[in-house]
């Protein structure tokens, strides 16, 4: 009786706990929903997205929420809104080079440990891709290549 009293308890304790994590996640999590949501609103009303894809949210000198998907015509492309300010930028996915050609590129010049990020943005008013990567001296490298040609805009070493 004293081990199905214990065994009650601690599983009782073990889903408290889980709820708790789960809800302090979401709670976490709820300033990135909005952004992401209200980033889809903008596009879908600016841009006529039809079909949002993959979200990325740049964090350099300013802020970027990037949307990707389809637009009415079929069209991929890229909708980003910057956090400060209201200038909405649309560019078609055909005007660069793809998230997989990015990351094909540092993985091939730079042989990074593990990849920790990828992201899109604009830098410096050029839109680029930024990828965050462990070494193998477990610190961290940035790799900016350029939206355009995939040419290493800035890169930041053992950071």
């Amino acid at each position: 009786m004293k081990i199905r009293c214990i065994l009650i308890r601690t599983l009782l304790l073990v889903v408290v706990f889980a709820g708790l994590v789960i809800a302090f996640l979401f709670h976490a999590s709820a300033p990135i929903r909005k952004e992401r949501q209200e980033t889809i609103e903008l596009a879908q009303k600016y841009a006529q997205l039809e079909k949002p894809d993959a979200f990325y949210w740049y964090n350099r000198s300013q802020t970027y929420y990037t949307i990707t998907g389809k637009d009415k015509s079929g069209q991929e492309i890229f909708v980003t809104v910057p956090k400060e300010g209201n200038k909405i930028t649309i560019l078609s996915q055909k005007q660069g080079i793809t998230r997989n050609q990015a990351l094909a590129i540092v993985q091939q010049k730079y042989h990074p440990y593990d990849i920790m990020k990828i992201t899109f943005g604009y830098f410096k008013d050029i839109p680029v891709w930024e990828i965050t990567a462990k070494n193998k001296n477990n610190t961290l490298d940035y790799y900016t290549l350029r939206f355009s040609d995939g040419k290493i805009y800035n890169k930041v070493i053992d950071f």
